[in-house]
């Protein structure tokens, strides 16, 4: 056998080993929700062959899975533009990629590719319809409310005890904006609680001298159940 055909047997017998080891690493790794890992290897078993679109899907499911949006949208492009038939499912995430990334007229096409495609819906979950088509309007409306003029907004930091050094979110505002409720870490006197995670619903009323809180505790609990 020729010396040169025979060394270019050896290297194809390599690269095939050397390819179905990183397949199989990135198969543990994705099983194991190691997304990145499993997408470093699946990239370079990729590289080795790039007509396995097998593989290109798998590499583009590992980066939705750690939220790499850009690299998922290209893999899923190339599975979308190239193995439809045997990947239905990577014609959805092409599109909702496109749209988690603020392409929103681009995603919009591509689902409504994935909509007048009945052969291509029957080979989808239902779910997956029914979500193509609201992610299909959620585009149209972010197109739509892109359109409108900026509003211009100010903020400022409301004074007085409503703002501790502690965790306050969940605000409600009720009673024509003179009473509101919130969610605080905050520790009270003694109460050694919000040192445990223990988050506590305080109730602040506005009057003539600025925010102080109120102890109405039957009514706050009406309120906010």
């Amino acid at each position: 056998m020729n010396k040169v055909l025979l060394l270019l047997l050896s290297l194809m017998i390599v690269n095939a080993f050397g390819q179905e080891r990183q397949i199989k690493e990135g198969d543990f790794y994705f099983d194991h929700f190691q997304y990145y890992e499993a997408a470093l290897s699946y990239k370079e078993a990729f590289e080795q062959d790039k007509s396995d679109y097998f593989l290109a899907f798998k590499l583009a499911e590992s980066y939705r899975m750690y939220f790499n949006y850009d690299n998922a949208e290209s893999y899923y492009k190339i599975v979308a533009k190239n193995a439809l038939s045997d990947f239905p499912m990577a014609q959805f995430w092409y599109a909702e990629m496109l749209k988690l990334r603020g392409e929103y007229e681009l995603a919009k096409d591509e689902f409504l590719t994935l909509l007048g495609d009945e052969a291509l819906l029957r080979k989808l979950d239902k779910k997956f319809d029914l979500k193509a088509k609201s992610e299909y309007e959620g585009c149209e409306m972010a197109i739509n409310e892109s359109k409108k003029p900026l509003r211009d907004f100010s903020f400022d930091q409301v004074p007085g005890e409503l703002n501790t050094e502690a965790g306050e979110y969940a605000p409600a505002i009720y009673r024509n904006d003179t009473s509101l409720i919130f969610t605080s870490t905050r520790v009270e006197g003694d109460d050694q609680r919000s040192s445990k995670n223990i988050s506590n619903h305080l109730h602040f009323e506005k009057t003539e001298i600025g925010w102080s809180e109120a102890f109405d505790e039957d009514n706050l609990y009406k309120v906010v159940n």
